[in-house]
């Protein structure tokens, strides 16, 4: 059988990831790099001339691979930023290609029902690459929940800490960004490092099979110790049309790195996840336990393996735009409760520099929130909100419902935009 074709975007930053995978199904026979497009040709000279080498043909405007390559193209591959997402892959759609797009899928819902009206026209296949959803461990764990062995989530919650210095959020021109010209990016840790773990809560939040549940009211905090436009910090609570309620609380300015946990309960049991390798224990109500985990799988290559099987007819996409549509829903929400991103007073932040191994300055600097660990962990055990624990710093927002929810910014968050939002009192 013929190796499915591919086209990429970019060579670097995250494009690498997506390289890597193709070039591990070529070995097995599976996919071809047909064409890559790079705007920023030399910087990748020598990547790019190992490419040529290897029959794969370069580009450097993504159109122009487009016109000249959709008659030799199965999937566009899209590692691209969070702005360009809706109008590169109905660019793709258009041109006959079907798409692997980066998560989240888009930044606002219109956009993501752009894209799905389009898919579903074109009868094309679109995979987002919320790679999580891909791992054996929260496959298995939707299984479980699906068939009764642990029954339907009534609560599921989230916490992460990753550290990410200056050079992260200057290493394009929409990291930190709400809105690039007139573009919509709202980046923050909730919409692009971490996104995945709110993206799983919803899937599992839903006992169907290949659906996520749908949030229909949010409250949400979002607060900022870098300078940036956006958020790096985020209390978040929501309820969804399952009945279930999620939380998540996360942090790019944390004292110590602490990957992301998950914690759920379930009508017939306890499940405790994390980050590394998926492991996860199960504590049902019968008293009995089980454990497993990812098993070393490679799930960011599993995005690319789940494609082929698709255009071969063989499966069907495990991340589609519609279960992605509820994180970016959800996310919409974050800003609609929180219209104002809150900053942190500069005598509860600490700016240190990077050193290397020597000891000498790198010119890199990290932010960190005084005391953010311990506050977080608090946050997570009591499922609460940062102004819930009367947090001198936090400020309290309003809950929103996201019924019948099809516009972001929606008038009344453009209300509170022109007339900045007015702090409510901390809680007593």
């Amino acid at each position: 059988m013929a190796p499915v074709r591919f086209g990429i975007v970019g060579v670097g930053g995250y494009a690498r990831s997506y390289h890597t995978s193709i070039s591990k199904l070529q070995k097995e026979g599976l996919a071809r790099l047909v064409a890559v497009a790079e705007n920023n040709q030399s910087a990748y000279r020598d990547q790019l001339a190992d490419m040529l080498a290897q029959g794969t043909r370069i580009y450097d405007d993504f159109s122009k691979m487009l016109q000249r390559e959709k008659a030799n193209l199965d999937f566009v591959a899209l590692p691209i930023g969070i702005h360009l997402h809706a109008t590169m892959t109905i660019e793709a759609l258009k041109a006959g290609c079907h798409v692997i797009c980066e998560k989240p899928v888009a930044a606002t819902v219109q956009e993501v029902d752009r894209m799905i009206a389009l898919t579903n026209k074109m009868r094309a296949i679109v995979i987002i690459g919320y790679q999580e959803i891909f791992s054996p461990s929260i496959r298995m764990l939707k299984v479980r929940i699906m068939n009764g062995r642990l029954g339907r989530v009534r609560s599921a919650k989230v916490k992460g800490g990753w550290p990410r210095s200056d050079s992260y959020y200057s290493r394009n021109n929409w990291a930190g960004k709400l809105r690039l010209g007139k573009n919509w990016v709202l980046d923050g840790i909730a919409m692009n490092a971490m996104a995945h773990y709110i993206n799983n809560m919803l899937f599992l939040a839903s006992q169907e099979p290949k659906i996520s549940a749908i949030p229909n009211e949010v409250q949400a905090e979002l607060y900022r110790a870098h300078p940036i436009e956006s958020y790096d910090t985020i209390t978040l609570r929501a309820k969804t049309n399952s009945g279930s309620q999620i939380y998540f609380v996360a942090t790019h300015a944390p004292e110590n790195e602490s990957h992301p946990q998950m914690s759920l309960q379930c009508e017939n049991g306890e499940v405790k996840w994390r980050f590394e390798d998926g492991a996860t224990t199960i504590h049902y109500e019968d008293g009995s336990e089980e454990h497993f985990d990812n098993q070393n799988s490679d799930i960011r290559t599993e995005v690319f393996r789940n494609a082929i099987a698709c255009v071969r007819g063989k499966d069907v996409p495990r991340c589609t735009l519609e279960m992605g549509r509820s994180h970016t829903l959800c996310m919409n929400g974050v800003h609609e409760s929180c219209p104002q991103i809150i900053s942190i007073p500069s005598d509860q932040i600490m700016r240190m520099d990077i050193l290397d191994e020597a000891g000498k300055p790198t010119g890199d600097v990290k932010t960190i929130i005084r005391d953010v660990d311990a506050l977080m962990e608090q946050a997570f055990s009591e499922s609460k909100l940062f102004s819930e624990l009367n947090v001198p710093w936090a400020q309290r927002t309003r809950a929103v419902s996201l019924d019948d929810y099809t516009r972001f910014p929606s008038q009344k968050w453009i209300h509170q935009q022109r007339h900045k939002l007015t702090a409510l009192p901390h809680k007593q």
